[in-house]
């Protein structure tokens, strides 16, 4: 997949706090890596999520050729296969749960055995986890059964 158009046009230095958060690193671990206040990494994340028409981090991460090749293969249900595409699509907990006839409550217990399935930490993470199985031929999409 060829990176966002938009890509092209953000600073180095946007560039660079983009592929952070896109890693899944808070602001604070952002800003220790790139040397700036806290503060100015959210207002950049805020300005590179605007220019490139991403809502969330996760949306940003889903519209970016994101490679994650430490990711372990891990075969997950077809509900879990679903709640990921969902998050990696951007979707909140609310909104999987609408278009999956489930409680809120029921994606949130999915969504955690899933981070602890794929040992990532957050969605941001997860969202890219997914992109890389995707990438390397949807190892993933095997799963098992529900």
């Amino acid at each position: 997949m060829a990176p966002h158009p938009e890509v092209e046009h953000l600073s180095p230095s946007l560039r660079a706090i983009m592929q952070l958060a896109a890693k899944g690193l808070t602001n604070p671990q952002i800003a220790g890596q790139v040397g700036l206040p806290e503060s100015t990494v959210k207002l950049r994340i805020r300005e590179i999520l605007q220019r490139m028409g991403a809502r969330s981090r996760t949306e940003l991460v889903a519209m970016l050729d994101v490679r994650a090749a430490d990711f372990k293969d891990v075969p997950l249900s077809t509900r879990m296969q679903q709640i990921v595409e969902m998050i990696h699509a951007g979707c909140s907990n609310k909104e999987i749960g609408r278009e999956l006839g489930i409680a809120e409550a029921t994606v949130k217990v999915h969504v955690k055995s899933i981070l602890g399935r794929t040992q990532v930490r957050n969605r941001t993470q997860l969202a890219s986890w997914w992109r890389a199985h995707l990438a390397a031929g949807g190892a993933s999409r095997q799963g098992v059964a529900a």
